[in-house]
């Protein structure tokens, strides 16, 4: 939702915003999103399965721009699997025939099929029922409502099948075939059909203790073994074993960084797979010498960047529709997830800056006891960003305090002198008995255009400008 006032368009332009209180300006309010779902649908669509590949790829470019990494580094990586779930209910036996009884019914009536029984009471009924008795594990009374289930849902295909003519037998063959798959399959049946509205749900089981069975799609992830760096991601259809993508995850990370990976790091899951010209290292082999076991220490490195592309990128679960979704969703995550990497990074560079600004205010002469005015460097950011903010603190008190060393007490004790080692810690302050700067909070004001600086030291204020 959001609110516009607009005046009166003029000659050259379209509608203005309000700037003053003018009789002619209107407001009115809108409750709108600024892009709606079906427009980023369309968008998605156009870009394609290559396309969002090629936003990939750009991430990582941008990475190799800045310097973040180097292209030595893209020969080595680290590679392991994951599911992506599909966006579905739990499936269980009494849901999914309630489901395809509904479906089925729907698709008669949009036809004008006359039905000569929908089963609308006892359908619903029959799915409560075989709820309760699940939760009171009475298994018996539960298979007896399956079969009651699977009867009313081969009765309605049937009179379906009877009543269609030619043309909607063939507009009505994808659903009347999943329906008859539904109907006919068994617990411990292969390839089966986990939800009506997605066929290409597998059943994945991974070893988890929290969640035995995951339902949705094999993803490979692909990652540098130094910094971190999504390089790779892709989808494999079919639940296949994790061996056999191995192959097509490094010619996916070739095309991206335009470097073949020549040493692949990866857990037991992959082993009994050779490729040529890539050396495959795992804890499986023998004989490993001291520099692939310190490379071999860094292969779980991948797993919480799969944790976060799951949580904070939206990995966990996919809403997109078919296999295609799949693909584009999984690439799309770890396009997100470089373009927070490379966020981290450049802030880190920035702390890194600060650091160095600091190291040279900290040789500048005694600004408590003189006078000398400070000669700040100029910086030009956008919307006079704030560059140094902060207060002059020591400690957790929101005044400067003195620290004192244990050496002694009373008049002859000296003030403890604290030395910069590294951004986020304190260093001291010449001159001021005791006072330092804590780099959480480095600097109070801001370096405007003209490089002016105001310091506040615990309600005095220090004089210090250009």
């Amino acid at each position: 939702m959001r609110t516009t006032c607009r005046t009166k368009p003029s000659a050259s332009a379209g509608w203005k915003t309000r700037t003053g209180s003018s009789s002619a300006a209107r407001c009115s309010f809108k409750l709108a999103f600024p892009a709606t779902p079906s427009s980023l649908t369309r968008f998605r669509k156009r870009l394609g399965e290559a396309g969002v590949e090629e936003l990939l790829a750009q991430s990582i470019a941008a990475a190799k721009d800045l310097n973040a990494i180097k292209p030595a580094d893209l020969s080595r990586v680290i590679v392991d699997t994951t599911v992506q779930e599909k966006a579905i209910a739990y499936p269980t036996d009494s849901r999914l025939l309630e489901v395809a009884r509904k479906k089925l019914v729907q698709l008669a009536r949009r036809c004008g099929i006359a039905l000569r029984q929908s089963y609308e009471r006892e359908g619903p009924m029959l799915r409560r029922r075989a709820a309760g008795y699940a939760h009171a594990k009475q298994f018996k009374r539960l298979r007896r409502l399956l079969k009651r289930q699977r009867t009313i849902l081969g009765r309605l295909l049937r009179d379906v099948q009877r009543k269609a003519s030619a043309e909607q037998q063939a507009t009505l063959s994808p659903w009347l075939d999943r329906i008859a798959q539904l109907q006919r399959q068994k617990p411990k049946d292969r390839n089966k059909l986990y939800a009506l509205h997605a066929p290409e749900v597998e059943c994945i089981g991974k070893g988890k203790a929290r969640s035995p069975y995951e339902f949705g799609v094999k993803v490979g992830l692909a990652v540098t073994a130094r910094q971190g760096l999504i390089v790779g991601a892709r989808s494999f259809a079919g639940n296949p074993y994790d061996g056999d993508t191995l192959a097509e995850q490094i010619e996916q990370v070739a095309i991206l960084t335009e470097v073949k990976p020549r040493h692949v790091i990866v857990d037991l899951g992959f082993r009994g797979r050779k490729i040529e010209g890539t050396e495959i290292l795992h804890r499986g082999l023998k004989h490993l010498t001291r520099t692939q076991k310190r490379w071999l220490k860094r292969r779980q490195s991948i797993e919480p960047i799969i944790g976060h592309a799951k949580d904070d990128c939206r990995l966990r679960r996919c809403h997109l529709k078919g296999a295609t979704g799949d693909a584009m969703h999984a690439v799309l995550c770890a396009a997100g997830y470089n373009l927070r990497w490379l966020m981290r990074w450049i802030t880190a560079l920035l702390l890194t800056i600060l650091a160095g600004i600091g190291r040279r205010l900290d040789q500048q002469p005694d600004i408590a006891e003189t006078k000398t005015p400070i000669s700040v460097p100029r910086y030009r950011y956008q919307s006079e960003f704030r560059i140094l903010q902060g207060r002059l603190r020591s400690g957790r008190g929101d005044n400067p305090q003195r620290v004192v060393s244990n050496a002694g007490s009373g008049a002859s004790a000296k003030p403890k002198r604290r030395c910069l080692s590294a951004p986020g810690f304190s260093a001291p302050i010449p001159g001021s008995g005791g006072l330092y700067w804590n780099r959480r909070r480095v600097l109070a004001g801001r370096l405007r255009g003209a490089g002016e600086l105001r310091i506040r030291c615990g309600g005095r204020q220090l004089p210090a400008q250009r």
